[in-house]
């Protein structure tokens, strides 16, 4: 009887070109080298870490509208409790701000 090796599915990956100045290159190969990884490793992760980055973003800017949007729909319901509108930009400004700080 013969033995059967299972087939692995491995995920479908796509070719991508880049142009970038000889100065990057070469400082992309010294970091490669200094690492002991390829280039294409560093451009891989680079562009993984930019693609969560970026997801991270959304969900944080969606976050925001969702929570901004429900105050608003409050005080269209209840009315406002007394509170001008500098004093709310004030503290949201500087929410947002000791967020994109961190």
């Amino acid at each position: 009887m013969e033995a059967t090796i299972p087939h692995i599915a491995t995920p479908k990956k796509a070719n991508l070109s880049l142009k970038i100045d000889f100065d990057k290159k070469n400082d992309l190969q010294e970091i490669a080298s200094r690492k002991n990884r390829s280039v294409h490793y560093l451009l891989v992760e680079a562009v993984q870490n930019y693609i969560a980055e970026q997801k991270e973003k959304a969900e944080y800017e969606k976050y925001v509208e969702e929570r901004i949007m429900k105050a608003y729909n409050r005080l269209e319901k209840e009315g406002s409790n007394g509170v001008d509108s500098e004093q709310v930009l004030d503290v949201v400004m500087s929410r947002v701000q000791a967020r994109l700080a961190k």
